[in-house]
């Protein structure tokens, strides 16, 4: 398989997938998919994806890395604290985000970015 193929085989899992993908779970698909690259090479165009802006690096508890594409609507994520599956959700959180800018306004600070998410059980766990 030629390098930019990686690329843009990553770039297409991405682009299908719902909900973020960890690095070993992107390996694991494109060695069940047969595609014969090694790891390196994943892990290159992963990170190649996150310098060219074209794909977004979302951390689990400040620890855990997850990947998905740059260009998706704002959202959050809810995590399975059992199995770690990790799924969007998206919900109007504007009035939220204008509460807190005010309240921390007050007090000199400013906002620049934030991250919500939230942890409990999936369905398949939650059995």
């Amino acid at each position: 398989m030629r390098p930019t193929s990686v690329k843009e085989t990553l770039l297409s899992l991405l682009e299908k997938e719902h909900q973020p993908l960890s690095a070993p779970a992107i390996v694991e698909w494109f060695s069940r998919a047969g595609k014969g690259v090694n790891k390196t090479s994943i892990y290159r165009a992963i990170e190649y994806g996150i310098a060219s802006g074209v794909i977004t690096e979302v951390l689990i508890d400040g620890t855990c890395r997850y990947f998905e594409l740059a260009d998706r609507a704002h959202h959050h994520h809810a995590i399975c604290t059992q199995c770690g599956a990790v799924e969007d959700i998206s919900f109007d959180d504007e009035s939220i985000i204008e509460s807190v800018k005010k309240q921390k306004a007050l007090k000199g600070f400013v906002i620049q970015r934030h991250s919500m998410d939230f942890f409990g059980l999936c369905m398949k766990c939650n059995v």
